[in-house]
């Protein structure tokens, strides 16, 4: 859970990059509950990509 907070709040930064190569990755998210002898758990794949390139700029969207 802690890891799905980041995408509540938005990006901090603006990222403009020449990009080289992008490929697709799986990521897997669970959340699982009990009760009693009955155990639920749910698998979320949700699109996540990564790539390669040269960063030109990064700007701070808030002006920091």
């Amino acid at each position: 859970m802690l890891r799905s907070i980041r995408y509540i709040f938005d990006p901090d930064y603006f990222v403009v990059a020449k990009i080289t190569d992008i490929g697709r990755i799986r990521r897997y998210d669970f959340v699982g509950s009990a009760r009693g002898d009955h155990v639920e758990i749910n698998v979320e794949v949700t699109p996540s990509f990564v790539s390669t390139g040269i960063l030109i700029k990064a700007v701070n969207i808030h002006g920091d």
